[in-house]
C-alpha cells in the first residue's frame, strides 16, 4: 500500500497556535503530512523573513516523525503537491466567509492536477486567531503569548 500524504501550505508569518491546531490534527490523517511555507509575497508587506519563518515552523513541530516541513518552491501549490507525492491538500477554515473561497481553490486545484482537498474546521478557541491580528499586537507591543507556540512568542517578542 502506497504511503498517504497531505500538504498544508502557507505563509506562516507568524504561525499561530491555531495553525499548529490544524497541522497536528492533519498530520493524524496521514502517513506523513508534509508543511510548505510559503516565500516572499510582493503583495503583503512580512514580519518574519522566509529564513525565520521556515525555522520556526521547523522548530514547533521538531520531534514529530510525520510532520516534514519545506520551502516552497513558488509554483502553484497544487503543482508542488504533486511533485512531492501528496495527493490531498489540507485547508482550514475559520467561518462560513472561508468556505466559499476554499470551494473555488478545490474546484481549480481538482481541474488542474486532480488533487482531493479535506477541510478542517477551525476549533473555537481558534477562530479569530490569525497572523495578521498577531502582527497588530506586536506592533502595539502587547503580549502574543496566547496565540502562538512558545518558540515564536520568544523570537518576536526579543
Amino acid at each position: 500500500m502506497s504511503e498517504k500524504i497531505g500538504l498544508f501550505a502557507g505563509s506562516f508569518d507568524p504561525l499561530h497556535l491555531g495553525h499548529v491546531d490544524v497541522i497536528l490534527r492533519g498530520a493524524a490523517l496521514f502517513d506523513r503530512l508534509i508543511v510548505l511555507v510559503g516565500g516572499e509575497n510582493p503583495q503583503k508587506s512580512a514580519l518574519l523573513s522566509v529564513e525565520k519563518r521556515l525555522e520556526l515552523v521547523r522548530d514547533t513541530f521538531t520531534t514529530s516523525k510525520t510532520i516534514e516541513v519545506r520551502l516552497s518552491d513558488g509554483t502553484l501549490t497544487a503543482e508542488q503537491a504533486k511533485k512531492l507525492g501528496a495527493t490531498v491538500l489540507v485547508r482550514s477554515v475559520r467561518g462560513v466567509n472561508d468556505v466559499a473561497g476554499e470551494a473555488s481553490l478545490d474546484f481549480y486545484n481538482r481541474e488542474l492536477v486532480g488533487l482531493e482537498t479535506v477541510v478542517l474546521f477551525a476549533k473555537p478557541e481558534y477562530a479569530y486567531v490569525t497572523s495578521t491580528a498577531i502582527r497588530e499586537l506586536l506592533r502595539y507591543g502587547k503580549s502574543i503569548r496566547a496565540y502562538v507556540p512558545e518558540e515564536v512568542a520568544d523570537a518576536l517578542e526579543n
